[in-house]
């Protein structure tokens, strides 16, 4: 039986930050969506405004940001850029 989406992307976020491939200043498209609301509580403004109004379901503690926007018909370029740079000017 396969797992559900959200087992099979928490186990992706934690591989990634143990191989380094997570930068901790940055949000990546693999960045879980858990891990930016604690993280960046900056960035939750901008995800409420392109419609991820779930934040505080337990789904969204370990779905990836790009998952997140596949599910809500987004492109997670964009998406990643303006979570950055909302970042780089709360730490400025």
């Amino acid at each position: 039986m396969k797992k559900p989406f959200f087992l099979r992307n928490q186990r992706k976020g934690f591989e990634a930050k143990r191989r380094g491939e997570i930068n901790m200043d940055q949000v990546t498209e693999k960045t879980l969506v858990g891990e930016i609301v604690r993280n960046y509580p900056e960035a939750i403004e901008i995800l409420l405004s392109i419609g991820m109004h779930c934040l505080g379901c337990p789904a969204s503690q370990m779905e990836s940001l790009e998952d997140a926007c596949m599910v809500h018909g987004l492109d997670v370029a964009p998406v990643v850029d303006a979570i950055n740079a909302k970042i780089a000017e709360a730490k400025a």
